[in-house]
């Protein structure tokens, strides 16, 4: 290359003729080339030819043809944004309150982009709350409510709450129903009231359900029975008591049409139990299906609980002072299982376990909307041990409870943070000591046991009282299973006022057992002085032998058999 066209490469000012030998000048940058090459040349890409797509029969698309018309639409949309014809609704996946927004949206707006993808099969028009609405139930929601297992994320395919999600993506009426649930959640959690998009939602929900009712097959199908379900839930939370029982009535006619529960599905039948408990509103308790297995369906109309005494015990006034209904609702649903489990017998049967795993899911799930707003450090501190006392006393009464989503490690941890925030004089509310109580019966850890006692005994001496009989009837007129809860719970009051020390070092109380060869698994239920006359009488046994015991069980056993001319232990 000469140096001429070298200039020329590197040229980059402009030059100046020269008046006297026709010369000019040349400016010479030096860092041409590197600018050059970080710049870099921008390759223009050419078009390709046009193509025709019959968009009228998606089965005659050819090959890349949805992806060659989904790039169409995303360019058109994108060069419109640059251009400044932006909508003037932001995106509601980035605001920290989701119905704030939602109030002033226009329902017949339609999705800025068409839909999420020009080929959805949703079976509905989608407006633009709706896809966050769906969002938080996937993504939040459903968490909250489901159990954080192991098992359970082994199991997510059969997970009722994705089931009903699953459904809902194919079925207008299962969205339009679960999307309306959704809706009045976060209103009811975010505390901003019942917004427009949940009334607009039930609307079109009932008009969904109503269009398929004259079909005598599509109206006892799965979905729609789903689809009715999840409106009569969204009554009972809202209160709607009315409503939820006229819903209840035609859910009870469908499913007897159906041949009764047995012929559903199990998950179908978890969502029906829970509908039906969202009858207890805090005051009464109304149940449409049965709690234990029977073949008939009868409806049932009960207050087995007691609450007046409750009312007392939390010290409610006209406005509950600031206890909502959910945690109210909560209590009351426990203690009527409570009622119901000490009513069992050989005559009447267990409450059947499906209506236990649906009565975890709504305790829980009303607990999560539970609150106080607009209140004392103290008092938040005291409601949050409420709610908390309300699960562990759950997970006693449950066979297992972590597979239900009430993890005892977790539920006894924040139960202590909580009540570190707590003065003596609101731990001497009946109710608080009953959570005390069971938090130690509960409790993991042989430290966690050690705390709760210490805890329990200085509550024991500053109410001035230590007799088992007082605590005991404070206990059962709040919630409290005998067979569940009599030997472990005499058993921890023995260790809160003889104040034994290295107590639980051998084992928990809940894993306390009489190791006799011919002692029968049901015995073990029964007091220990009941299992000890009924073996002893029977000739079961010459010489007892006790194993794993600590040394106030042994002494226990010790006074009852001297007392009663037992047989006394004599190995160790």
């Amino acid at each position: 290359m000469s140096t001429y066209d070298a200039a020329k490469e590197n040229y980059t000012g402009f030059g100046l003729p020269s008046q006297s030998n026709g010369a000019f000048m040349i400016v010479f940058n030096s860092n041409g080339d590197k600018k050059m090459k970080e710049r870099g040349v921008r390759k223009l890409k050419v078009a390709g030819p046009l193509e025709f797509i019959n968009a009228t029969s998606s089965g005659q698309l050819a090959a890349g043809a949805r992806g060659l018309i989904r790039t169409h639409v995303m360019s058109d949309y994108w060069r419109k944004q640059k251009k400044g014809n932006r909508r003037s609704i932001q995106d509601l996946s980035h605001t920290t309150s989701v119905f704030t927004p939602l109030r002033s949206l226009p329902l017949s707006l339609s999705q800025p982009l068409g839909g999420p993808d020009p080929f959805s099969t949703l079976p509905i028009e989608m407006k633009p709350f709706m896809y966050t609405i769906l969002n938080r139930y996937e993504t939040d929601i459903v968490h909250e409510i489901c159990p954080k297992t192991k098992e359970h994320e082994n199991h997510l395919s059969q997970c009722p709450r994705l089931i009903w999600l699953r459904m809902g993506l194919s079925d207008a009426a299962v969205l339009l129903s679960l999307l309306c649930v959704t809706a009045l959640h976060i209103d009811v959690t975010d505390g901003n009231g019942h917004s427009l998009c949940t009334y607009a939602l039930k609307r079109d929900a009932l008009r969904a359900i109503g269009e398929r009712l004259p079909d005598a097959q599509a109206g006892i199908s799965d979905e729609t029975i789903t689809a009715v379900s999840l409106l009569t839930i969204e009554e009972g939370v809202a209160c709607n008591f009315e409503s939820w029982s006229t819903h209840m009535k035609g859910l009870k006619r469908m499913v007897e049409l159906r041949g009764g529960l047995s012929k559903l599905d199990v998950g179908l039948q978890i969502l029906i139990y829970i509908a039906d408990l969202h009858g207890c509103d805090g005051k009464s308790l109304r149940s449409y299906f049965p709690w234990a297995n029977e073949i008939t369906c009868q409806p049932q109309f009960s207050d087995p609980s007691h609450c007046a005494g409750l009312l007392y015990y939390l010290e409610f006034g006209t406005d509950l002072e600031g206890f909502d209904e959910h945690l109210l609702s909560s209590f009351h649903l426990v203690r009527s299982l409570t009622t119901t489990m000490n009513e069992e017998s050989e005559d009447r049967p267990e409450i059947n376990p499906l209506v236990m795993e649906a009565a975890t899911i709504w305790i829980r799930s009303r607990l999560s909307a539970s609150g106080l707003r607009k209140r004392e450090p103290e008092q938040q501190n005291i409601h949050m041990v409420y709610c908390l006392g309300v699960q562990i006393y759950l997970s006693t009464v449950i066979q297992n409870p972590v597979e239900s989503g009430l993890d005892q490690n977790e539920l006894i941890s924040t139960l202590k943070s909580h009540l570190s925030h707590v003065g003596m004089q609101a731990m001497l509310s009946p109710l608080v000591l009953w959570t005390v109580f069971f938090g130690g019966l509960a409790a993991p850890t042989c430290m966690d046991r050690t705390w709760f006692v210490a805890l329990l005994r200085d509550i024991a001496r500053a109410s001035n009282f230590s007799a088992w009989h007082t605590v005991e009837s404070m206990l059962k007129s709040l919630a409290w299973v005998e067979k569940k809860h009599g030997v472990q719970g005499r058993l921890l009051w023995s260790v809160v006022t003889n104040n034994h020390k290295n107590t639980f070092q051998t084992t928990p109380i809940s894993c306390l057992e009489l190791s006799i060869s011919t002692a029968l698994t049901e015995e073990r239920l029964s007091p220990l002085s009941q299992t000890l006359n009924k073996l002893h009488q029977a000739g079961k046994f010459v010489r007892l032998g006790l194993s794993n015991f600590a040394a106030f069980e042994v002494a226990e056993v010790a006074m009852i058999c001297k007392y009663n001319n037992w047989v006394r232990p004599t190995i160790y």
